[in-house]
């Protein structure tokens, strides 16, 4: 019977009942090295892309894995979620409630991420089409699936646009072929991503003034559209850019790889595809590199 729980992302952990004379402790381990006190009340915050969270007691000098650690089922509740962790530290006979540590998980960190400088790139389709290139990492509890959408908001569009980038509101068919995604509304369908993860989205772009010299935060919209009891979550990040030097592109596959199998990329009848096109291709222009600094948004 396993006897840590396997945990991904940013989690507080709190001890919410104690029923064992036994002094009991909670272990991290993983990618994040932790003891946390077993005593009602006691709270940590856990972050890591892989960690292990298991609860150990001490019979008297030395502290042993407790036989029994389980977690219950993630329950999400306006968009966050959490689930119980239940132990025994040992069964003794007419004793097997597992009670003797209890603890409550909350997800409370973000599901993503803004990890690398976006920045413009060719080379992608057309000779002078270009497209804004953002690298994500998914950093939350469970992988991305083909509902989960990244957009540039208002906000973010219109400080791109003080930096002389102007962000595409439609897809062409062509975007599409080249970026090898899909477009729900303006914003671009993310690939399924496992947690820790990360992937380039691109978004139509072109460059239309000389940028600014001064900084700008650029607003990130993550949305997710699973429907039934998970509902729409919506979560934004900003990223403060500066215009810096230029970077090469590089094109991608025609086909994206998942899990190591290369699957072709096709639309689906409740994530609809845009195929709308303007009259005119994007205005080529020179390419700059944006550089950032991760900051949470505001509510």
């Amino acid at each position: 019977m396993t006897s840590w729980i396997s945990m991904h992302g940013t989690w507080r952990v709190t001890v919410v009942r104690k029923a064992s004379d036994w002094p009991q402790r909670v272990v991290i381990t993983g990618s994040v090295q932790r003891a946390i006190p077993g005593t009602v009340g006691a709270s940590e915050t856990v972050s890591g892309i892989d960690w292990h969270l298991t609860i150990e007691h001490d019979l008297g000098g030395a502290w042993r894995q407790s036989e029994f650690v389980q977690a219950g089922p993630v329950r999400e509740y306006d968009g966050r979620a959490a689930r119980t962790v239940a132990s025994k530290d040992h069964y003794w006979q007419g004793d097997s409630d597992p009670n003797d540590l209890v603890l409550r998980l909350e997800h409370v960190g973000a599901r993503f991420e803004v990890t690398a400088t976006p920045h413009l790139v060719d080379g992608l389709g057309r000779g002078d089409d270009r497209y804004l290139a953002v690298t994500i990492r998914n950093t939350g509890y469970r992988a991305f699936d083909y509902d989960t959408v990244l957009d540039v908001t208002d906000r973010g569009r219109n400080a791109l646009a003080r930096q002389g980038i102007v962000v595409a509101e439609i897809w062409t068919p062509e975007a599409l072929r080249a970026t090898g995604q899909e477009a729900y509304g303006r914003g671009a369908v993310v690939r399924p991503l496992e947690v820790g993860a990360e992937a380039v989205v691109h978004f139509p772009a072109r460059r239309d003034t000389v940028p600014s010299v001064e900084a700008a935060d650029i607003e990130f919209l993550l949305s997710s559209r699973g429907g039934g009891s998970r509902g729409t979550v919506r979560e934004r990040r900003l990223a403060r850019m500066v215009p810096t030097a230029a970077r090469p592109a590089r094109k991608p596959n025609d086909a994206l790889r998942v899990a190591g199998d290369s699957v072709d990329v096709r639309a689906r009848a409740h994530l609809p595809v845009h195929r709308s096109a303007p009259s005119r291709a994007p205005e080529s222009g020179g390419q700059a590199v944006i550089g950032w600094e991760q900051r949470p948004a505001k509510p």
